[in-house]
């Protein structure tokens, strides 16, 4: 710790320095009278700038731009619409299947495009599996941090399957899910 603390105890090579990158970053930047007592700024400890703050995230970034640049191309009720249509369509598939228990009020206006079910006295974690393993098709099981709705429902001890619905999925494959539910509620 004392070498470090020796090594910035140097007037002249701290003068150097503080020229050195007051050159460099009145180039880069406008922010100059910022550089003037740059010397306040030096972390005797570490020879850092208190300033640095580290790599921008730039993936992040191009990421954020991306996603903004095509919801303003996408307006939010397209996408409400086909979400809600494709939720629609799934659950008449599947309202008629033997022992098939659906959550929550489908023709509700404000309603986000999820449908939570059960099939008969099975665990959802077993429906979720078999859905994954046999027909490819990503479902959520359990409690879903909702244990609160859970105790409400009555499903606790079994959880639901819960089928969400994004204008990215396509009508193959809500068709697809319907069949599986089918083939899940008939298979003996």
């Amino acid at each position: 710790m004392q070498s470090l603390r020796d090594g910035y105890q140097d007037t002249d090579k701290l003068l150097k320095c503080r020229k050195k990158v007051q050159q460099l970053y009145s180039i880069r930047s406008n922010y100059e009278p910022m550089w003037r007592n740059l010397s306040k700024f030096i972390n005797p400890y570490r020879g850092r700038f208190h300033e640095e703050a580290g790599t921008l995230n730039g993936p992040g970034i191009a990421g954020l731009k991306a996603a903004i640049e095509w919801h303003m191309a996408h307006p939010m009720e397209e996408l409400l619409k086909r979400e809600h249509a494709l939720m629609t369509r799934f659950y008449e598939g599947v309202k008629d299947i033997p022992d098939i228990v659906i959550y929550g009020d489908i023709k509700a206006e404000k309603r986000a495009p999820i449908i939570t079910l059960n099939l008969g006295d099975y665990p959802s974690s077993m429906v979720s599996d078999e859905l994954s393993e046999r027909f490819q098709i990503a479902t959520r099981a359990g409690a879903h941090c909702a244990p609160l709705m859970h105790k409400s429902l009555g499903t606790e001890a079994q959880g639901a399957v819960r089928f969400s619905f994004s204008h990215f999925n396509t009508e193959e494959e809500v068709d697809t899910a319907v069949r599986a539910l089918w083939t899940l509620a008939t298979e003996e």
